[in-house]
């Protein structure tokens, strides 16, 4: 994108000046500004998205121009758009390097997008990406395009699409979407008192601040097919669900919180939506070295005394499980089980500024 003479003209979808944008779109225009990313920009818009795609006409010079820099920081998320010519672009580099930045220094999201592109020739420079590196390395100083391919390594390692191995587009990710504007706010002494019925909407969530871990935070071996929890016997996993002995699994979050809003406490269970505070996987964060382990271990440490927005449905399906609890508050921990995807009522984390609740009442623990 950036920097393209051939990228799309579309206009900013909003001036520098407004408010925060959803999306920032990062990628090479001559590629995909008139195919994917054009129809996933015009998809997202549609769905209430407010996202930043830029035209060729705000750079400066060598240099990435201030509008830009100001979008990509006040974006709650990214875009990469990895495609073959996305590395002849030193714009789409130059723009991934400050978006990474971002995502280290203040958390923002970062989903890339492989487009009929290898993920392992980004994270490797190899294929088509090679040839375009060994140009950048006679026209640019070392250190300028070692930083460009520390950032194709580090964005590698992010959680993404490879198109063609999905089935859908994106506006269903997490993070993003209509959920902000349409989601409905509630307290834990309403989620305790309110009848059931009362709650008309189907997305709801809790502002509060975590007080406390209630376990050790930690992962779990899940059934790829399903999510629940596999068992091994004679070192064979199998799932008791699906019923496949030698089944494929992968490593999900699983921990339990104290929170606690201007109305009471509550336990919240949190499978995957923990990656929204860790900013890993959990096949990243259980491969990892024991004193990157650590580092992720404080980085869960540190969200609390922080204030979390908790989304959650409170569908049908929901409702009918919540009717059986004395309590709605219980719910939310207690009838999910430990790895079963189809009980996991939070579905996601979003971190808030600094507030602080003046507990007047406490719910029964």
């Amino acid at each position: 994108m950036a920097g393209q003479a051939e990228a799309s003209s579309s206009a900013l979808t909003a001036s520098a000046g407004s408010s925060t944008y959803d999306v920032f779109l990062n990628f090479r225009g001559k590629d995909t500004g008139k195919t994917f990313t054009g129809h996933l920009y015009q998809a997202l818009n549609r769905e209430g998205i407010h996202v930043f795609m830029d035209s060729y006409k705000i750079r400066e010079g060598e240099e990435i121009g201030p509008t830009l820099l100001d979008a990509i920081q006040r974006s709650k998320l990214s875009i990469p758009v990895f495609s073959r010519g996305y590395a002849d672009s030193k714009w789409c580099l130059m723009e991934l390097v400050k978006i990474l930045e971002c995502h280290r220094s203040n958390r923002q999201l970062v989903l890339p997008i492989f487009f009929d592109v290898d993920p392992s020739d980004v994270g490797h420079q190899t294929g088509s990406f090679e040839e375009a590196f060994r140009n950048h390395e006679k026209k640019h100083e070392a250190h300028i395009t070692e930083q460009w391919r520390d950032a194709l390594r580090e964005v590698k390692q992010l959680k993404g699409w490879v198109l063609g191995e999905v089935e859908n587009g994106i506006c269903g990710i997490s993070g993003i979407g209509k959920k902000d504007k349409e989601a409905e706010c509630v307290t834990v002494k309403e989620l305790m008192e309110k009848p059931l019925n009362s709650f008309s909407n189907t997305n709801y969530y809790i502002e509060g601040k975590i007080t406390k871990l209630e376990n050790e935070i930690s992962w779990y071996n899940a059934c790829k097919d399903c999510n629940k929890k596999v068992q091994f016997r004679r070192g064979t996993a199998i799932c008791d669900r699906c019923g496949n002995d030698d089944t494929r699994y992968t490593k999900k979050y699983w921990g339990s919180f104290n929170v606690i809003d201007s109305t009471g406490t509550i336990f919240i269970t949190l499978f995957d939506a923990i990656k929204a505070i860790t900013r890993c996987s959990a096949t990243e964060y259980a491969k990892s070295l024991k004193k990157l382990q650590l580092q992720y271990q404080k980085k869960l440490q540190s969200c609390l005394s922080k204030n979390y927005r908790f989304y959650f449905k409170m569908d049908e399906k929901n409702k009918s499980r919540l009717a059986s609890k004395s309590i709605v508050a219980d719910v939310i921990a207690d009838v999910i089980e430990e790895g079963d995807a189809d009980t996991n009522i939070i579905i996601d984390v979003e971190e808030l500024p600094n507030k602080k609740y003046k507990k007047i009442k406490i719910a029964k623990d």
